[in-house]
């Protein structure tokens, strides 16, 4: 078991760092020059490290101190006239904030210097300091149990002293903070009145320790942890407690860590650790944004990670099309999550009305039209799932999915206006509108919806003539979104953010569309596809009439909300590059973007932003475009794309770095060692099967421009042309490798090559 000394030892993230001072590892983040790492500046947000287990949340500040602890008592349908995307409204339980306060045998506060916050192994909050002679760290995480086990709703948070003067030193710790105190119902049933947060001690039962008195010899040290518990009844605080107690606090530390390291494995990249570390914290900043309820159903989630004091309002309406992203990633990564998801979407995902000016475009509509895309979301997360993880016990737990999912999509079937076009209206993508007759975006998901139903009606309900009819309707979709959703525009071949029924487009990009440049995770088209690049690219460049010029962004104008740039623009870039400096350049905005903790947030810029570089803290951290950021290095970088029932893998990476490897992969069930590297005059890539399953691997490396390859070799033997496949991929050509691969098997392909220019 970990002991407190081996904390200092275990890694942690070079960038992802803040200091009271100013000074952060994360040096070219715009947010670097002005950190405001102290609570409140009107109505900005400021930066905060959270953390959570899904069941209970909590936002720290870079001093250590616990500003807001969350759990979700219920959720009820909530529609609101000016947020167009939030179905669903969440009743948070919030209580804190808490810090802890020196005292020297004087009674005299001690002052606190050097202030630091870091993230162990890039996810947990460690902040040290020293007061007097003492040198101080405080520890707070929200503990994850051991194999799926179901978590428990406190907060770990701990204070360890040591005493690193020649004399002896007395004082006492004062745990500083407001613990709501209300009276318990008659039963100490569940009722909202009865919810109450205790703060306790973990090393005694004694839940009185807002006051510990230390003494320490010169070299001693003290560990004081508590936490802080949550329950609807007296009953569940006490057994929260006892079962945070049953071990010590590092024991529950190596599992939350564990957990972590089981599911994301160990990603390196040479040369610019940066993105590895970014991975991980855009992925956590998903994950984070999700919460469940005491039964562990989904309650929905927020914008991001963060929570907001009592009385927010961004504190209780879930918007469905952030919790849907965020819940996209998690198919992959935490497939436990994505189940919840499925189930969340398919009884919440469609509006109960149509409201808003969308109704004058398409009035009558059917409710499913209010935002196509959500009322797909359960349907889309099913068929995510399903090709990550297979034929789980999952399905046969939950009958009921099918026949929701099919009632859905009859509905959006039938919701067709054109009786020769198939494609469907849709006001809203979430509270921005969906433009045109056939939002280009919304109807994508809706031939994944038709595909990926299909293939579960097939695979795992066994209902053949019903998977080949919405096979069949789904070619219908793909082939008119190519006929009228996609022509000739200013910078080529290109897919419109919408289209009309007269042929005509909608010509911008919007700050909410980036189901276009999923496409590709989707399996609508291939990343290379010029439509795709050239919409992409469009996004921020003049030719969007919703670019500002001054920051770069892409701006969201509407009706009391309004800001210079959405960071969801950002990622859409990535799908715009179509060669290594350009895709180098999409990610060093983002960047130069996120704020020190590796986070991002929805409106990084302000109306009076007059420079990329000024930055703001608003509206709230954003799930979506992590998630986009996270599916899109996943899948189109680094290259991964693996279909579970297939039981195929491809690795077909397209990065801006000659070299990286990502051990212990874990897409759903399958797992995967990955190796690539371009030196020189040879390109290698390497799969190495670590699931229990054979595989079909594939290797498919592109070449630099303007190269003559010379040599093929699979596995250390040198092939001929006619044991590889050759493609054309960027415009330049690329060799693939095919291998089946049984567990503890691997596939070496390297292409060696002469000539050259730039890229790889």
């Amino acid at each position: 078991m970990l002991a407190w000394e081996d904390l200092f030892a275990l890694k942690r993230s070079d960038y992802f760092r803040a200091s009271l001072s100013g000074e952060t590892g994360h040096h070219r983040s715009y947010y670097a020059a002005k950190p405001r790492l102290k609570e409140g500046n009107g109505d900005e947000c400021s930066l905060s490290f959270d953390i959570s287990n899904n069941r209970i949340q909590a936002s720290l500040g870079a001093d250590g101190a616990i500003r807001t602890v969350c759990m979700i008592r219920s959720i009820q349908p909530c529609l609101s006239e000016k947020l167009r995307g939030t179905f669903v409204e969440k009743e948070p339980y919030l209580c804190g904030p808490w810090t802890f306060d020196l005292r020297n045998d004087r009674e005299e506060r001690l002052e606190r210097t050097g202030i630091t916050t870091e993230l162990i192994e890039n996810i947990v909050p460690l902040t040290t300091f020293a007061a007097g002679s003492l040198a101080c760290a405080t520890l707070a995480f929200a503990p994850l149990a051991p194999n799926g086990a179901d978590a428990p709703a406190g907060i770990v948070y701990a204070l360890h002293l040591h005493n690193r003067s020649t004399a002896t030193t007395t004082g006492s710790i004062e745990l500083v903070g407001r613990t709501p105190k209300r009276e318990w119902s008659a039963d100490e049933g569940a009722a909202a009145d009865a919810w109450q947060c205790e703060v306790v001690g973990l090393d005694h039962a004694d839940a009185a320790c807002e006051s510990v008195p230390y003494l320490l010899q010169p070299g001693e040290s003290l560990l004081l942890p508590l936490a802080v518990v949550c329950g609807a009844n007296r009953s569940e605080t006490a057994g929260t407690a006892e079962l945070l107690r049953s071990k010590p606090i590092l024991a529950w530390l190596s599992d939350t860590l564990d957990d972590q390291r089981g599911r994301l494995g160990k990603l390196t990249v040479t040369g610019e650790p940066y993105y590895a570390d970014s991975f991980v914290r855009m992925e956590e900043l998903c994950r984070q944004s999700l919460m469940r309820l005491r039964d562990n159903t989904m309650a929905g989630g927020f914008l991001g990670s963060n929570t907001y004091e009592e009385g927010d309002f961004k504190n209780r309406f879930v918007w469905m099309k952030d919790t849907f992203y965020a819940s996209l990633a998690m198919t992959a990564f935490r497939p436990e999550l994505g189940e919840q998801a499925i189930l969340f979407y398919l009884r919440w995902g469609v509006s109960t009305k149509t409201f808003g000016r969308g109704v004058e475009r398409f009035p009558d509509a059917d409710p499913v039209t209010h935002s196509l895309s959500n009322s797909l979301s359960g349907l889309i997360l099913a068929a995510s799932y399903y090709r990550a993880n297979g034929n789980t016990r999952f399905w046969g737990e939950h009958p009921e999915v099918f026949g929701q999912a099919q009632a859905i999509l009859e509905r959006v079937l039938q919701s067709r206006l054109y009786p020769d076009i198939y494609l469907f209206p849709a006001m809203y993508i979430s509270d921005g509108d969906a433009r045109g007759d056939f939002h280009t975006g919304s109807n994508v998901l809706v031939w994944y919806s038709l595909r990926g139903m299909a293939r579960l009606a097939r695979d795992v309900y066994d209902k053949r003539e019903l998977a080949d009819e919405w096979e069949a309707t789904a070619a219908r979709v793909k082939r008119d979104i190519e006929s009228y959703c996609r022509s000739k525009g200013v910078l080529g071949e290109q897919y419109f953010e919408g289209a009309y029924a007269d042929g005509s487009f909608v010509a911008c990009h919007d700050g909410e569309e980036t189901d276009v440049a999923l496409m590709p995770y989707y399996g609508f088209t291939e990343s290379d596809d010029p439509a795709l690049l050239h919409f992409s690219r469009l996004a921020l460049t003049p030719h969007n009439q919703l670019y500002t010029r001054a920051v770069d962004g892409v701006a969201w104008l509407d009706s009391g909300y309004c800001s210079a740039s959405t960071f969801p623009a950002f990622v859409t870039a990535i799908a715009g590059a179509g060669d290594e400096s350009a895709l180098a350049h999409a990610l060093e905005r983002i960047r130069r973007l996120t704020d020190l903790d590796g986070s991002i947030w929805w409106w990084p810029h302000g109306l009076d932003s007059d420079a990329p570089a000024n930055v703001q803290r608003q509206i709230a951290k954003c799930c979506w475009a992590a998630s986009v950021y996270v599916l899109k290095l996943m899948h189109d970088l680094f290259g991964i794309q693996v279909d579970v029932p297939a039981a195929t893998v491809a690795f077909r990476p397209f990065a801006p770095w000659p070299q990286f490897e990502w051990t212990g992969c874990s897409i759903g069930s399958a797992a995967f060692d990955l190796y690539y590297n371009r030196s020189g005059q040879t390109t290698t890539g390497t799969i190495i099967n670590r699931s229990d399953n054979t595989y079909e691997a594939r290797i498919e490396l592109t070449l630099p421009d303007h190269v003559l390859p010379l040599a093929y070799r699979i596995n250390d033997i040198r092939h001929s042309e006619d044991r590889v496949r050759f493609r054309n991929r960027y415009s330049r050509s690329s060799y693939v490798a095919l291998m089946k691969l049984a567990p503890g098997e691997s596939l070496t392909f390297e292409v060696q090559f002469a000539g050259g220019g730039g890229g790889g």
